[in-house]
């Protein structure tokens, strides 16, 4: 055994043992910590800090201060936003919740009685005006910006990954992808502000969590399942980025954040709210070297990089943005935000290009109107435009050395995305329309081809028109039903003058350039509350996802196999069912979930052999895409307890199974889908008291065996790794650090490896041991 992973299981081993302590004493232990932590004749205070959605609100300052003012008691909400306080003194209390100093809510006065515990839930707004939700309520977690700083990510994507369900797919040292039990890409809709923010690169360099900065986030919201109606295509449910909103009075904020490797991070942002007008703006800059993996080896090492290059900038991000709220009433609320961020020298040894340039603009107009007497719904309107522009080559790379043009292949491509929705809200019943057009163009060039250009996607327009309903109403006492339903209609054209049609015929033998579909979503879910603190839930959804320009199109003539799409794919459709519970009693919080998909159509690439002769088309095989009927099943668990007032205990558990029925029609034999997370799990133990917090994490993931041998996928070990957080906060400044892989464990994960046509054949191992600090000034 190698000392680090003595070490790292020696922490565990002391972690685990806390946790088993509290979760399961013994009675005589029990009740010596109830009579420490709650002396006779005084009272304790404990219960959950929520969102108007529902949803646990991590790091709120809860203080309860006794009436005349003689004493006060600070708590913080931990995961899924419990916390407890004891050993106060009997009598009338007013409790007020704050988060990040400025949002607040008071309740009280609240009688504590002697040698009692009160339970309590607060509900504390996150938003300010233009509060229309993008995802689904149902089955929906929510990470605030507090918790995504303090893991010291690089981007979204890599911070999501402390919520269970929820992993990523590195490429290198930023612009991970988000995976949601097992789904990713094209199966999940993930959005900035319920805007659609589609990225350019047919290889999936620059997925949309890439172009929003971590400094402009103020919480992240995952609906998990087939139930999200709002939004066209979320196979495997959706992932909405909220940005920061102003907050009342004038506001500044300067945070700079640097790391190992080079990793440097400054940003500003300003605000000012006032009753009729709020404005703000900001802007981050982002760098960092090549990170190192536990081995010490830079991850350019086996990439194939030339000389000098493997220790470039492994990114350069620029990011600003600037928004204006208007209520002209007290009634009409309106938003202009518009971002721009610019992105250079970003590299990618995962895939076998390097991004020159990736450059984005995103901008959205919302209008929200509140009713001025009963009967009269809330309206909401939101429309957005987006454009990235993205070159990548081959230039850093040995492949390009000779090249006439100093790069031996490159593609340009650039997408646009416009549309947005309007919807109506009677008290439980919601409905709507929303409408998307797409528009997609890449053209690649290639040395070995004299630079001729190959549309690859042939400047597609993929548009759609939906309606949808939600009705939410309680049914018996304790028991709601939610119900929900969606129509859309599909269509999706290449330009045929660029198309090609000569390998759509080679391979799938037809010279189809359009494709015209409509498709229903619904679902219902039952909620049920027997009891104080228990919730229990089941639901059944189905959702459809409409093939992409790529799957669709995807037209490239390569040496050995060629790359081409499949226009007679059929929509994906999952049908699912979820069902959990959750019990929250004082301080502890627990809960689980349990999942089942079964998804017919479901796109996954394989080798088409030719069919047809063509004149040009030489080589016998291509990359291309397939239906198939896949499987996807899985649970999430998690706890979090308060111990001793101040220290929490939280851990979680997940895991899902990928599984496809063969057809050997095709070549395709594998059972096992590709790029499926192995178990992993979490456990962690935190001191906060609100100035002052340190944490200890625990992170361990499964041997990934089952793995799709037709793509030569490969098995990968298990592996486990601590991690280290502090910080401190006073008055407005705060200072935070982050130590990651605390004993410098080397260490692959499973999604590490890129399926075939797109991979380089080099795999990223993650970052070695690596600290972050980050201090902030918020007057």
């Amino acid at each position: 055994m190698r000392p680090n992973d003595q070490k790292c299981r020696t922490v565990f081993a002391a972690v685990f043992t806390v946790a088993l302590a509290f979760l399961g004493p013994s009675p005589d232990a029990r009740a010596a910590t109830e009579a420490t932590s709650r002396r006779p004749g005084t009272a304790s205070l404990s219960g959950v800090v929520v969102g108007t959605d529902g949803a646990g609100v991590a790091g709120a300052i809860v203080t309860a201060t006794s009436e005349g003012g003689d004493q006060a008691r600070v708590a913080v909400s931990g995961e899924h936003g419990v916390f407890g306080m004891a050993g106060l003194r009997p009598g009338r209390y007013t409790v007020e919740v704050s988060l990040d100093g400025v949002r607040r809510v008071s309740v009280g006065p609240l009688d504590l009685a002697s040698d009692a515990n009160l339970y309590q839930t607060f509900e504390i707004s996150l938003e300010a005006g233009d509060t229309m939700e993008v995802v689904a309520r149902q089955n929906r977690d929510d990470l605030m910006a507090s918790e995504l700083r303090e893991t010291g990510g690089r981007d979204v994507a890599e911070a999501m990954t402390e919520l269970p369900g929820v992993w990523k797919l590195r490429k290198g040292g930023a612009a991970s992808d988000v995976v949601l039990r097992g789904y990713q890409g094209e199966n999940l809709n993930v959005l900035i502000d319920g805007v659609r923010v589609q990225g350019a690169c047919p290889n999936n360099m620059d997925p949309c969590t890439f172009h929003v900065d971590l400094s402009e986030v103020q919480e992240v919201q995952v609906s998990k399942g087939p139930f999200d109606v709002k939004n066209v295509g979320s196979l495997g449910g959706a992932v909405n980025v909220v940005t920061r909103r102003p907050q009342p009075g004038p506001a500044a904020d300067l945070s700079l954040a640097a790391g190992s490797y080079g990793y440097l991070n400054p940003s500003m942002s300003a605000s000012f709210g006032g009753e009729r007008v709020a404005i703000q703006a900001g802007y981050s800059s982002r760098r960092s070297d090549p990170f190192r993996d536990g081995h010490g080896y830079r991850f350019t090492a086996d990439a194939g990089y030339r000389p000098g290059e493997e220790d470039s900038d492994a990114f350069r991000v620029k990011t600003g943005w600037a928004g204006l709220f208007l209520s002209p009433t007290p009634r009409d609320h309106v938003r202009l935000a518009y971002t721009r961020q610019e992105a250079d020298h970003v590299l990618y040894p995962y895939l076998l290009m390097d991004g020159v340039f990736d450059n984005t603009d995103r901008f959205q107009v919302g209008y929200e109107r509140q009713p001025g007497s009963p009967g009269v719904p809330v309206i909401r309107f939101q429309g957005y435009a987006t454009h990235v522009v993205h070159w990548m080559t081959d230039e850093l790379r040995t492949s390009s050395m000779g090249a006439p043009r100093g790069y031996g292949m490159g593609t340009y491509a650039k997408t646009g995305a416009h549309g947005g929705r309007v919807e109506a809200q009677w008290k439980t019943l919601t409905v709507g329309a929303e409408t998307t057009a797409r528009n997609w163009y890449a053209e690649t060039r290639m040395a070995g081809r004299m630079y001729m250009p190959q549309y690859a996607i042939p400047d597609v327009w993929s548009r759609t028109l939906g309606a949808y309903a939600i009705l939410e109403r309680p049914v018996a006492d304790g028991l709601t039903l939610s119900a929900s339903g969606r129509v859309d209609r599909f269509r999706s054209s290449a330009d045929p003058r660029r198309a090609s049609t000569d390998l759509f015929t080679a391979y799938h033998a037809t010279r189809s350039l359009g494709v015209e579909e409509t498709g229903a979503t619904g679902s219902l879910r039952l909620e049920w509350a027997p009891m104080a603190g228990l919730e229990v839930w089941a639901g059944a959804g189905s959702v459809v996802r409409f093939p992409d320009a790529q799957e669709l199109f995807f037209g490239l003539r390569r040496m050995g196999a060629d790359w081409v799409g499949n226009p007679g794919l059929r929509p994906s459709r999952n049908t699912g069912l979820d069902a959990g519970a959750q019990w929250r009693g004082g301080p502890v919080l627990v809960r689980f979930e349990a999942f089942s998909d079964r998804i017919d159509g479901f796109v996954v690439p394989y080798s088409q052999r030719r069919v047809r002769m063509v004149p040009g088309v030489m080589n016998p095989a291509a990359k291309s895409y397939a239906n198939v009927v896949a499987e996807m099943r899985g649970f999430e668990a998690s706890a979090s307890a308060v111990v001793a007032q101040r220290f929490f205990v939280t851990g979680d558990l997940a895991a899902v199974r990928g599984t496809k029925t063969p057809r050997p029609e095709l070549g395709i034999l594998s059972r096992d889908l590709p790029e499926i997370p192995p178990l992993t799990g979490r456990l962690a133990g935190r001191y906060d008291d609100g100035r002052l917090f340190a944490e200890l994490e625990g992170v361990f993931t499964r041997a990934q065996q089952q793995v799709d041998a037709d793509l030569r996928e490969e098995p990968t070990p298990g592996w486990g790794i601590c991690n280290l957080r502090a910080g401190i906060t006073w008055r407005g400044l705060s200072l935070t650090a982050s130590l990651n892989n605390l004993f410098d464990r080397y260490y692959v994960e499973n999604l590490s490896y890129q399926r075939d046509p797109y991979r380089s054949g080099t795999r990223v191992a993650e970052p070695g041991r690596n600290l972050t600090v980050t201090a902030a000034w918020r007057f």
